[in-house]
């Protein structure tokens, strides 16, 4: 296997530490970076690493089976790895950039058929939940929610609070967190809540 630059192997330490990989999903994760790595030829840049690692490690933990404690003997994908500590780790990384990079990760390289079908439920649902981000956010700022007197730091916590009551929502009270009517539903009821109670001005 090739070598780690001094870059390359302090982010991979770094994932190491805080997401507590066990050695096999670590040398899983470099080697699947690596493949990558050569199969963007001269399109690699130095900026990819950062974005490659992480999803090298996510590819690496979906490519395990492991045993659950039911008596039925099922199996789970993957070790449990949190995708908001793996792009949060220093450095963090947009997940928009991540989503974008695991979606070209997995059409390189060659991933048995059962992870691929979780990477691409991984990547379907984002684009769900983005569909729906940009939308909310549209609406809001139609309705002028955003004008009214506020400090950009006041405008920027409304908007995580009210994608966080939708994220919540959807996730808790939702039959099925895909359905785009239920969805829809749910998102015109958190802005009709963040419209009614918002203050006059915010500071």
């Amino acid at each position: 296997m090739a070598t780690l630059d001094k870059g390359e192997e302090s982010l991979f330490q770094s994932l190491e530490m805080n997401l507590n990989l066990d050695t096999h999903t670590l040398r899983l994760s470099r080697e699947l970076y690596f493949k990558y790595k050569r199969s963007c030829g001269g399109n690699w840049a130095q900026s990819n690493q950062h974005l490659a690692a992480r999803c090298g490690t996510l590819v690496a933990s979906k490519m395990q089976a492991l045993p659950t404690m039911e008596k039925n003997g099922q199996c789970v994908r993957g070790i449990g790895i949190s995708i908001t500590r793996l792009i949060r780790t220093e450095p963090k990384i947009r997940l928009d950039d991540f989503h974008t990079e695991l979606r070209k990760f997995i059409q390189k390289i060659n991933i048995e058929q059962e992870a691929h079908g979780e990477l691409n439920e991984i990547i379907a649902g984002f684009a769900f939940s983005m569909l729906f981000y940009n939308k909310f956010q549209e609406i809001l700022a139609k309705l002028g929610v955003y004008q009214k007197e506020m400090r950009e730091p006041s405008v920027n916590v409304l908007k995580q609070i009210a994608w966080l009551l939708f994220a919540y929502a959807r996730k808790e009270q939702l039959n099925n967190g895909n359905d785009v009517v239920e969805c829809a539903i749910l998102m015109i009821s958190v802005i009709y809540i963040v419209v009614m109670y918002l203050p006059k001005s915010i500071g």
